[in-house]
C-alpha cells in the first residue's frame, strides 16, 4: 500500500511538473559522461525519527525572520497547519542557524503571477522560485547576488557539483541554487499488458518512439475500436518531446524553451541557433505524426479533445501513451491505479538530452530580503537537512502523517493518520516533492528513486550549452508574436491532423513575419558571448 501511495505521488508530480515546464520537462533535459556532478550519495542516510528536530545549540545575537515562498499543488495547507509547522520548525532553526521561518505556500498554477505581485509590492521576499526565468529577474533587479554568502551554502553547493550549478550564474555572479533531483527524463510507452501480449511484439525491442509503429499497428488491426496511442495530457501525444533526445538522429537544445514554444534552438553541436520549425528534424517528426494519424494509430481530433490516456485506458477505449519520468519504472508505478483496473506494462523509448535549461527549477534571494545572510543559511538547510525538508513537505508527525511499523524511509512515504486524507490534512506539500530543495532527502526518495536519479544525472548525455540562460527582455514583443503563431499550428501538427506538406510553408512564413529571425539573432549573440566565457 505504501509503495502504491508513493507511485501515485510520483505519477502525479511528474504529470504536473510536465505542465510547469522547465528542467527538461516532459513538456520537456556531449558525451560528457565524465560529468563533474558528483554522486556524493553523500549519504542521505536517514536519522532516527525519534531524534528528528533536535538542533545543535548555538548562541545568536538576534533571530532573523526569513520568508519562504514555495509552490504547492492541489491541496493548500490550512492557516492553522502552516502555523503549527512554522512553530515546530522554529524550535529547531532558532538555535541552529538563528532563523525564524515564515512559510508562504502558493498555488503552483498561480505561482508566477503571485510572486510577481509580491515582489512588485515591496513586501519582504527572502527565498522564492524565479519560474519566469532567472535572467529575467536579474535584469529587472528583483534577485540579489549570493556571492558574499557562498561559505554559508558550501554544503549544498558541494553536494550538487559544477554541472548542476552552471545555470545559477548570471554575468559571473551566483543568483540561485537549483533543485537537486533528476532533471532529465527517461521516456516510456505505457500500455495495457493484455493487448501488448496479444500483439506478440517484444517490448524489449522498442528503444524509441519510431519503434512503436509495429506494435500500434497490430493493436489497431486486432481492436479497431480502441485508440492505439492516446494523448498523454490534453492535446499532446508527447511524440516530439520524446523524439528529440540522444536516441533521435540529432540532439536538440531548445535554449530555455520547449518544443511547443521554441523561439530558436541549436540542432546538433553546431553552436548555430536556428528556427526549429523550419528544420529537417521537426519536419520528420510531424510527417510521422501525420502518417500515423492517417493510419488510425492516433486518437483522432486530439488537438481539440480534453481526453487523456489515463481516462481512456481506464474506460477500455485506449491502449497506451508516451510519458516521461525522472523516476524508475516498476510494477508498482505502472499499476498504481492511474489506468484503472487494467494491468499495465511498458517499453523504454530513450532518455532526454540534458539541455541548457535542465536546472531551471531554482530558488533565489528576493531583492527585498531583510537579511540575505540568514536566508542563505536557511537555503543551505533546504538542501542538506533531512528534518527541515521533510517537515516542509510532509508536515508534523502525528497530525499530518504517521510513521507505521516497519517504515522504510528510503523507499516509502509516511501514511496519513487514521481518518485523515490529502484533502483534510492540516498541512502537506507532498506533490511539491519534485520542485523543492533536495529531492533525495525526502522520505520515499532516498533509495531506488535516488539511485535511478543519480544515474540520470551522471550518465545522461549533456548539451554543450548546459547552463546557458537566454534573456528575452530585448525581444519581448517578437516572442509574444511568435508564440501566437506557434499556438495556431503546433498542436495540429504534433497531433498529426495537419498535412505538413501544405502547412509547414505557411507556418514558417508566418513565424518569419512575426519576427522569429530577430529572436534567433538575439539568442545567437547571447550564446556566442556565453560560449566565449566558458
Amino acid at each position: 500500500m505504501k509503495k502504491k501511495l508513493l507511485s501515485m505521488i510520483l505519477a502525479m508530480s511528474m504529470t504536473v511538473l510536465t505542465a510547469c515546464g522547465g528542467s527538461g520537462s516532459a513538456d520537456q533535459v556531449s558525451e560528457d559522461t565524465g560529468s563533474s556532478t558528483t554522486e556524493t550519495a553523500q549519504s542521505t542516510e536517514t536519522t532516527d525519527t525519534a531524534d528528528a528536530g533536535e538542533a545543535e545549540q548555538q548562541s545568536w545575537d538576534s533571530i532573523s525572520n526569513v520568508t519562504l515562498y514555495y509552490p504547492v499543488y492541489f491541496n493548500m495547507p490550512s492557516e492553522g497547519g502552516i502555523a503549527s509547522v512554522q512553530e515546530e520548525l522554529n524550535k529547531y532553526l532558532e538555535p541552529k542557524i538563528g532563523v525564524d521561518i515564515e512559510l508562504h505556500p502558493v498555488d503552483m498554477f498561480q505561482y508566477t503571477d503571485q510572486i510577481n505581485l509580491v515582489l512588485s509590492s515591496g513586501d519582504q521576499v527572502d527565498i522564492f522560485m524565479p519560474l519566469a526565468g532567472l535572467s529575467t529577474y536579474v535584469t529587472k533587479g528583483q534577485v540579489l547576488p549570493m556571492d558574499d554568502y557562498v561559505d554559508s551554502m558550501k554544503e549544498a553547493i558541494d553536494l550538487m557539483g559544477e554541472d548542476f550549478m552552471k545555470s545559477s550564474y548570471v554575468n559571473g555572479s551566483l543568483y540561485s541554487l537549483p533543485v537537486y533531483k533528476a532533471n532529465t527524463f527517461q521516456w516510456y510507452f505505457m500500455c495495457r499488458k493484455d493487448l501488448a501480449d496479444e500483439a506478440g511484439v517484444d517490448l524489449d525491442s522498442i528503444n524509441s518512439v519510431a519503434d512503436l509503429e509495429d506494435l500500434l499497428t497490430k493493436v489497431h488491426e486486432n481492436h479497431p475500436d480502441i485508440y492505439p496511442l492516446c494523448p498523454t495530457n490534453p492535446n499532446t501525444f508527447m511524440l516530439i518531446n520524446a523524439a528529440d533526445g540522444p536516441e533521435a538522429d540529432v540532439d536538440i537544445d531548445y535554449l530555455g524553451d520547449n518544443p511547443e514554444s521554441c523561439t530558436g534552438a541549436v540542432i546538433g553541436n553546431t553552436g548555430k541557433v536556428e528556427n526549429f520549425y523550419a528544420s529537417d528534424a521537426f519536419k520528420k517528426m510531424v510527417e510521422r505524426a501525420y502518417d500515423w494519424n492517417q493510419k488510425g494509430l492516433l486518437m483522432p481530433e486530439a488537438s481539440v479533445s480534453p481526453d487523456i490516456a489515463s481516462d481512456l485506458i481506464a474506460a477500455g477505449r485506449g491502449f497506451g501513451s508516451v510519458i516521461g519520468y525522472g523516476y524508475p519504472m516498476s510494477e508498482a508505478m505502472a499499476n498504481s491505479g492511474t489506468y484503472g483496473d487494467y494491468e499495465m506494462t511498458w517499453a523504454t523509448c530513450g532518455t532526454d538530452l540534458m539541455q541548457s535549461s535542465a536546472f531551471s527549477n531554482q530558488f533565489s534571494l528576493g531583492y527585498t530580503s531583510a537579511d540575505p545572510a540568514a536566508a542563505c543559511r536557511l537555503m543551505n538547510l533546504l538542501w542538506t537537512d533531512e528534518y527541515v525538508i521533510n517537515t516542509i513537505i510532509y508536515g508534523l508527525e502525528g497530525e499530518d502523517y504517521v510513521i507505521p511499523d516497519g517504515f522504510d524511509p528510503a523507499n516509502a512515504m509516511p501514511d496519513y493518520p487514521e481518518g485523515v486524507t490529502a484533502e483534510t490534512a492540516p498541512y502537506q506539500a507532498r506533490v511539491s516533492c519534485g520542485c523543492f530543495g533536495n529531492n533525495f532527502l525526502m522520505y520515499g526518495f532516498m533509495g531506488d528513486v535516488k539511485d535511478f536519479g543519480m544515474d540520470l544525472i551522471n550518465n545522461s548525455k549533456k548539451s554543450d550549452y548546459l547552463g546557458f540562460l537566454f534573456d528575452g527582455s530585448n525581444v519581448k514583443t517578437e516572442i509574444t508574436a511568435v508564440n501566437n503563431v506557434i499556438s495556431q499550428y503546433y498542436t495540429g501538427l504534433e497531433c498529426g491532423e495537419m498535412n505538413p506538406d501544405e502547412t509547414l510553408p505557411k507556418f514558417i512564413s508566418e513565424l518569419e513575419a512575426a519576427g522569429i529571425d530577430t529572436i534567433i539573432a538575439e539568442k545567437q549573440s547571447q550564446l556566442d558571448s556565453w560560449l566565449a566565457q566558458q
